[in-house]
């Protein structure tokens, strides 16, 4: 994880946070709305690149978000969503409940650019495990989980099986990509996530030691919360 990166994804979050109190639905522009998405895009690339220092929320990510969450408040959530507003909003998940709402409302529509976001590598810090922990929600949620196709419940298990076996996971990612495995309710998912209750198996996925307890938390929490019959 870049640290310069990692400070910024908190200080977006504590603004993200803070913005959802003074959310004020706004009229639906499509153009600016697209146009504010692609910004999003602009400059998560910059600050991948190194171009926008991170501190503070000088990329100004927060107010993008805010924009697009709140643009997104006076519209039928069952309403399709150009793919680049719901892409921005997903690589943005990770920076709090905000985001991950308006992704939640949108339940089905919100799933492919959820799944392209789990499955970015090199993205915005936290950004791969928003997007997992967003899926979570969904399967977690029975409202939005019987809403759900065949089709989506089975990208989302492929998601959670890739996730498992896939090498290039943040230490902080593995704890997500179990939770979400045992969420799916498959039992060949959930035996492999519960591995990750032991320390060997945390230390051969090089998971930083300082992340073994929350990790080990999380996924007894997941198999305390999804149990089988």
């Amino acid at each position: 994880m870049n640290r310069k990166t990692a400070v910024f994804l908190s200080c977006l979050i504590a603004s993200a946070s803070s913005a959802v109190a003074q959310l004020r639905p706004r009229p639906y522009d499509a153009v600016a709305v697209r146009r504010t998405a692609v910004e999003v895009q602009r400059r998560i690339a910059d600050i991948q690149r190194g171009v926008s220092a991170p501190g503070g929320d000088e990329s100004g990510l927060g107010e993008l978000a805010q924009f697009l969450v709140e643009s997104l408040m006076t519209v039928d959530a069952r309403s399709a969503i150009d793919s680049e507003v719901l892409d921005a909003l997903a690589a943005m998940a990770g920076t709090g409940w905000m985001v991950e709402d308006a992704l939640l409302a949108r339940k089905e529509l919100a799933v492919p650019a959820l799944i392209r976001s789990a499955k970015t590598v090199g993205g915005l810090s936290g950004q791969r495990k928003g997007a997992m922990d967003t899926l979570e929600q969904m399967l977690e949620r029975p409202e939005i989980e019987q809403s759900l196709s065949v089709p989506s419940k089975s990208a989302i298990h492929r998601l959670a099986q890739d996730a498992l076996a896939d090498p290039t996971l943040e230490y902080s990612e593995v704890g997500s990509a179990g939770y979400l495995a045992i969420a799916t309710r498959d039992p060949a998912l959930r035996a492999i996530a519960a591995r990750l209750l032991q320390p060997e198996e945390l230390r051969r996925r090089r998971v930083d030691p300082s992340f073994h307890e929350w990790t080990i938390e999380v996924i007894g929490q997941a198999l305390a919360k999804f149990s089988l019959p």
